[in-house]
C-alpha cells in the first residue's frame, strides 16, 4: 500500500493489487500483511482508501475505529466499511482475519452494480458501518471461493467469475442484514425519501444548502421531508446537514495539514469566524482544542 493526498488534503491509502489480483479485486490477511511491524504503522492510523473494504474478524476482540466512532468487535463478525470511510486497524489487541477489498473499477459493469451499490446499507457511507455478528455458513463459503479465484492463475472467464461471486457475497449480507438490522431496511415510501435526502445531502454538504433547497431538489415540502426523517432516523433535516458538516470538519482539523481558516472556506463558511463558532457550538471546543485533543 502507498499513500496519496486526497482532494481535501486528507491522506488516502492506494492499494497496490498484486499481479495475480490485477483485476482490482483482493482477499488480504490481517496479521499475516495488515499488522506486520512494517504496515502496522500505516493500518493503524486513520487513512482513507480508493477501494471498498469488508473486514472478516475470524480471532480476537479489537476496537476498530471508524470516523471517530469506536466498533468493539466479537469475532467471528464482518464489518463493512465504505471506501470514504476514514478507519484504522487496532494496535493494541491481538486479532485476525482477512479483508476483502475491490474498486468500483472491477464492480461497476452494470447500472444495476451501480444501483446496488450506491443503495445497499452494508456499504452506506451515510450512517454507522453495518456489523455482522451472525457469520453464516454460505457468507464463509463465498468468501473463501473469491479467495481460491484470486489465487488461481489467469483463466478463461475469471473476472466474470470473481464479478458473479462477489455479487453473490453482497447480496447474501444484505439479506443477512436486513434482519439483524431492520429498521435500516424500511422499504416505504418515507424511507426512499430519506435515501434521497441523504444521497443529496452528501453531494452537496460543502454548497451550505437549507433544507428549505434540500426539499426543493427532492420535489417535497420541508415538513413532508422532515416528517420522513423523524420517522425513519428521528432526526431533523437540519441535524442531519449539520452532522454531515461536522463530520466533514472534524476529518479535516485532525487529519489535514489546513488550518482552521483554510478548513472554514473548504466547508463553505464565509468567515473563520464563522467556522470557529459552528464547531464550538456543536462539539463545546474551539478547532485548536479539538485538534490537540485528537491527533
Amino acid at each position: 500500500m502507498k499513500t496519496r493526498k486526497g482532494d481535501s488534503k486528507i491522506n488516502y491509502v492506494v492499494y497496490n493489487f498484486r499481479k495475480n489480483a490485477s483485476l482490482n479485486i483482493d482477499v488480504v490477511p490481517i496479521a499475516e500483511r495488515l499488522l506486520t511491524e512494517k504496515s502496522k504503522v500505516q493500518t493503524t492510523a486513520p487513512h482513507r482508501t480508493n477501494f471498498y473494504r469488508i473486514i472478516c474478524f475470524e480471532k480476537g476482540e479489537p476496537v476498530h475505529t471508524v470516523d471517530f466512532e469506536k466498533i468493539r468487535i466479537k469475532s467471528p463478525a464482518v464489518l463493512f466499511v465504505h471506501k470514504d470511510k476514514i478507519h484504522k486497524f487496532d494496535k493494541e489487541a491481538a486479532h485476525d482475519g482477512k479483508v476483502l477489498v475491490f474498486t468500483d473499477d472491477f464492480f461497476f459493469r452494470t447500472d444495476g452494480d451501480r444501483n446496488f451499490l450506491r443503495n445497499a446499507q452494508i456499504l452506506n457511507q451515510s450512517d454507522t458501518p453495518i456489523l455482522l455478528s451472525n457469520v453464516d455458513e454460505n457468507l464463509r463459503l463465498l468468501f473463501d471461493q473469491i479467495e481460491r479465484e484470486i489465487k488461481q492463475e489467469e483463466q478463461l472467464f475469471k473476472s466474470e467469475v470473481l464479478h458473479h461471486l462477489l455479487n453473490a457475497l453482497l447480496y447474501s449480507a444484505e439479506r443477512i442484514a436486513s434482519i439483524e438490522y431492520p429498521k435500516s431496511f424500511n422499504q416505504t415510501a418515507n424511507a426512499m425519501l430519506v435515501n434521497s435526502f441523504l444521497e443529496a445531502v452528501e453531494e452537496n454538504y460543502k454548497n451550505r444548502l437549507s433544507i428549505e433547497k434540500y426539499a426543493a431538489l427532492l420535489s417535497v415540502t420541508v415538513n413532508k421531508l422532515n416528517s420522513a426523517l423523524g420517522d425513519i432516523k428521528g432526526k431533523t433535516g437540519k441535524q442531519i446537514v449539520t452532522e454531515r458538516l461536522l463530520l466533514e470538519a472534524k476529518r479535516l482539523l485532525v487529519y489535514s495539514d489546513l488550518n482552521a481558516k483554510e478548513i472554514g472556506y473548504e466547508l463553505g463558511f464565509d468567515e473563520p469566524t464563522n467556522f470557529i463558532k459552528f464547531i464550538k457550538k456543536n462539539i463545546k471546543q474551539t478547532p485548536l482544542e479539538f485538534q490537540e485533543a485528537n491527533r
